[in-house]
């Protein structure tokens, strides 16, 4: 029975023989059929599904394992000439059905959880089960999301809609953001704050423009480039998990804590690009590194003059002179 049950909750076919027993009250359902007329077999079946139905009320397993949508095709014994016939009106049938499982990966997740609450005699709500599960997942996978907008960084895989497989729309870019404790896939060391930073960045279109516009605008427009690039990142993330949610209740405890963490994560990143903006130590200009940095403050220019300045004397084409800017 219990094999019965398993193949029903996962599939669109369950195939019973004429010979097929049950441990409960129902084996006399599945007679000896082979020389019926194939309309009295239907009608026989659907008489004592319905029998059943009535005498079990909103308990009975038809109900709930079919929702009310169940078909009695009878099927010839595989000894006469009819046996192949009707597999392709099988077929039409099924193509004409929602998708159940959109991947492989939704299926084997659903199959596995349905054997562990078998094996377990749990018979609670499966989608507590798959809300549980579905959050352990997003969490141990959060933090690759918000540094590389990558579920796999070391691969490349993209962000998706587990139950569907497709991919996340994602305009984040290659930026790479801070978190504490995340390692960095390519040489399997942990982040480094003032290397993300530099990354963002070389990615900033203004970057080389320090020596054309006044400080004040210069970082400005920097402060104003990070926090563009780091909101876009965040609601990809936001959405990936709002997708991958979103057949779960909001009320879950699971769900619930898979956002908070979330939010904690998303101010720590936001945290990590607010510029500094204290004079540099060794010059004039303002401190890029990130706001509560250790050490000294660092302009991160070379402190060369590499324009034509006032002091053109200075200048020369074999080399590029010291800036002296207070």
């Amino acid at each position: 029975m219990l094999l019965v049950l398993l193949n029903t909750a996962i599939s669109n076919f369950v195939l019973f023989r004429n010979n097929f027993a049950l441990s409960r009250n129902i084996a006399d359902l599945f007679a000896d059929v082979i020389a019926s007329d194939t309309e009295e077999m239907v009608k026989e079946f659907s008489l004592k599904f319905d029998r059943i139905v009535k005498e079990e009320g909103a308990d009975n397993f038809i109900t709930k394992l079919h929702k009310g949508h169940l078909g009695i095709i009878p099927w010839p014994v595989i000894e006469s000439s009819l046996f192949y016939k009707l597999f392709n009106s099988l077929r039409k049938r099924f193509m004409r059905q929602p998708v159940t499982h959109p991947h492989g990966g939704a299926f084997l997740v659903l199959l596995k959880t349905l054997m562990a609450k078998l094996k377990a005699n749990d018979w609670g709500a499966l989608d507590q089960n798959l809300a549980a599960q579905r959050a352990q997942y997003l969490l141990s996978i959060i933090d690759d999301a918000l540094c590389f907008g990558l579920s796999e960084p070391s691969s490349g895989e993209q962000l998706k809609n587990c139950d569907n497989d497709q991919p996340i729309p994602n305009n984040s870019g290659e930026d790479i953001f801070f978190l504490q404790d995340v390692k960095n896939p390519s040489d399997g060391k942990l982040l480094d704050i003032d290397i993300c930073l530099a990354g963002l960045r070389t990615h900033w279109s203004e970057h080389l423009r320090r020596y054309r516009m006044t400080e004040q605008e210069y970082v400005q427009s920097y402060q104003n480039h990070l926090e563009s690039v780091s909101t876009t990142r965040v609601n990809l993330v936001h959405e990936w998990l709002k997708v991958n949610t979103s057949r779960f209740p909001a009320s879950n405890a699971d769900i619930g804590n898979v956002f908070r963490v979330y939010e904690e994560k998303v101010k720590e990143l936001k945290l990590m690009v607010v510029p500094c903006m204290i004079t540099c130590s060794s010059c004039g200009l303002l401190c890029l590194r990130q706001k509560y940095h250790n050490g000294n403050h660092d302009c991160m220019t070379n402190h060369k003059c590499h324009t034509v300045c006032e002091f053109a004397d200075d200048h020369s084409e074999e080399e590029i002179p010291p800036c002296d800017m207070p």
